[in-house]
């Protein structure tokens, strides 16, 4: 067979092993991949040993119309294809020469198989042999390693009865990681790659490296059933999707589509290790711990006005509890403010601390902009009994304008803990907040405090932290959150 001109070097886009065509309109008729895929017991061909391996890979029902179907497409291929016209395909620098011109075509197929993908891969030992399982995204998995019959000739689940696209498409990505230029040879029945079984080609080249070149997940070979695997599984899965759930109180559409998705990611991820691998790689835990940390004290400070803003649209619930629902809400924030501080003890890194700050900020914003007298012009007023003191009428005034005599501005000294650069990223969140007090018409010590916030340090006219901390009185520096109603 003469030999051929080496392709061009093969192109690897994101995430798939894949193969670009060296000449537009070069690529054969590929009708055959859209052939159904038989699906067996395993669902995405999962390890199996033993009998029960022997029964999920003996040929299934629909045997007949998978030969059918090999048969049109041998008509299709015909036995007499001229390889000379498949010069400028990708692989083409292979040695064919042991395959015949049908099964040369269909490795071809595979090698120029784009929509391919592998879902994870895995290798495991059993009754003293070693075997590899590579599952693909379309639910199919091939199986390399002693059988019964042939102990090198590979198997796949999509149940034709030789080799398929499938593992053509998987003995190339093979060669691929370890030498795509180099001339390497096939066979008829996929046994072998340049006279070196299959399963020993794996075996030489450890699959730990074959997952690495491809990007594949290589799922540990100690997990198998019977370990903890499971229960290990639901909690990372909890610990990956909680920071996304709504708020409990929220009644939106949103929180009825994050129970269907929650549902259905769980129910992929436990029908397919591979598919629960690429989640844990794709959500980073880091990230996943700021998610949390923000949507939980977020959470309870939203809930706090939430209640607040209820109660002063339609009035006292018939459960209401006794006090003023302005108290009530101060309490809470009080409580939401606490944990905060916590939660950032636990958690003292860079981004824990620009949430934090990002929450606080929203809880003066969510004061200032409630200067409003609950009670006034409102139907259901006149059926409860409203207290007199403007500080259980409206929050604004009970925390910022008149805060009680022994305690310090609302929050400020808290603020004052954070790191100056880390304030001046918020500084357009406190300029809003310092615009709102404006309208509200002060108190000037209050938006004072502010603007020394994000003042450049060592500032003029003695507004720097350390006249704020001096304004701050007597009082235990961090003791600026609103006192607990009674």
């Amino acid at each position: 067979m003469p030999r051929r001109s080496s392709p061009p070097a093969p192109v690897e886009r994101l995430r798939r092993l894949t193969i670009e065509e060296a000449t537009a309109g070069s690529r054969p008729d590929t009708r055959s991949v859209a052939r159904p895929m038989v699906r067996t017991r395993s669902g995405a061909g999962e390890a199996s040993t033993g009998s029960e391996a022997q029964q999920r890979e003996a040929p299934s029902p629909d045997s007949e119309s998978s030969t059918s179907e090999d048969e049109s497409e041998e008509e299709m291929v015909g036995g007499d294809t001229d390889r000379g016209s498949f010069a400028t395909l990708p692989g083409s620098g292979y040695d064919y020469d042991q395959m015949t011109p049908r099964t040369e075509e269909q490795a071809r197929r595979a090698f120029d198989a784009d929509e391919l993908s592998i879902s994870h891969c895995r290798s495991w030992d059993f009754d003293g042999a070693t075997y590899f399982n590579f599952n693909l995204l379309e639910q199919i998995g091939i199986r390399i390693g002693p059988s019964d019959g042939d102990p090198n000739i590979a198997t796949c689940t999509c149940s034709q009865q030789s080799p398929c696209k499938h593992i053509w498409w998987l003995e190339y990505q093979l060669v691929r990681a370890r030498n795509p230029h180099r001339n390497w040879s096939f066979v008829n029945d996929g046994s072998t790659i340049s006279g070196t079984q299959l399963h020993q080609w794996i075996l030489e080249n450890g699959i730990d490296r074959l997952s690495a070149s491809g990007d594949w997940p290589l799922v540990p070979a100690a997990a198998e059933p019977g370990d903890d695997f499971s229960q290990r599984r639901d909690e990372e899965l909890n610990d990956m999707l909680t920071p996304f759930a709504p708020a409990p109180q929220d009644e939106t559409p949103y929180h009825e589509a994050y129970e269907a998705l929650d549902q259905a990611v769980r129910e992929v991820a436990e029908r397919d290790r591979g598919i629960f691998e690429r989640f844990r790689n794709a959500l980073d835990p880091d990230l996943c711990a700021q998610l949390r940390f923000d949507r939980d004290n977020r959470n309870k400070v939203e809930h706090a006005f939430a209640t607040l803003d209820l109660y002063s649209r339609v009035g006292p619930p018939a459960d209401a509890s006794p006090g003023s629902p302005v108290s009530g809400c101060a309490a809470a924030l009080e409580e939401a403010i606490e944990d905060i501080q916590a939660s950032l003890r636990s958690n003292p890194e860079t981004p824990f601390v620009r949430i934090s700050l990002r929450i606080l900020l929203q809880v003066i914003h969510g004061v200032v902009t409630r200067n409003t007298d609950i009670y006034v012009g409102k139907p259901w007023a006149s059926q409860v009994q409203a207290p007199t003191d403007q500080r259980d009428r409206n929050l604004y005034v009970r925390l910022v304008r008149t805060p009680p005599p022994s305690s310090q501005l609302f929050m400020i000294d808290l603020l004052r803990r954070f790191p100056s650069e880390v304030l001046q990223d918020r500084r357009d969140a406190v300029v809003q907040i310092m615009d709102q007090i404006k309208r509200n018409g002060g108190p000037d010590r209050y938006y004072a405090a502010l603007r020394d916030l994000i003042a450049p340090r060592g500032a003029a006219s003695g507004k720097g932290v350390a006249a704020g901390r001096k304004r701050g009185g007597d009082a235990e520096e961090g003791s600026s959150q609103p006192k607990r109603g009674r």
